[in-house]
């Protein structure tokens, strides 16, 4: 995604109903910005492999549900980072700590992870 921008839904996700399917792999999920990933096909084969490999290892039950697990804890951890990471030093603002200060969002897209 270039400096902040969208990238549209293909014309032909609607026709599919590959819009139907996208939302509700992505419903509860919107904070992670995952939508762009589905819109644009990839080119380079190793990344083919590479993503193809990914399911293949998914389809392992144990493997599955314990990412699933992460990702709640993870979504956990970032509910309540914001929470927690400023204090008021009597000054009328607010500060960062420790090792927070240099706490990232989440990545921006890349078509070709």
């Amino acid at each position: 995604m270039s400096s902040g921008g969208e990238i549209p839904e293909p014309e032909f996700f609607g026709d599919l109903h590959l819009d139907q399917i996208v939302r509700g792999m992505t419903a509860g999920r919107e904070e992670y910005r995952l939508t762009p990933y589905f819109y644009q096909p990839l080119s380079n084969p190793e990344a083919i492999y590479f993503r193809q490999q990914i399911f293949q290892d998914l389809e392992d039950t144990p493997l599955r549900e314990g990412l699933k697990g992460f990702g709640k804890n993870l979504q956990q951890v970032y509910r309540f980072l914001p929470k927690t990471i400023s204090t008021d030093r009597g000054g009328g603002g607010k500060e960062k700590k420790g090792f927070f200060r240099g706490l990232q969002p989440l990545p921006e897209y890349h078509p070709e992870w």
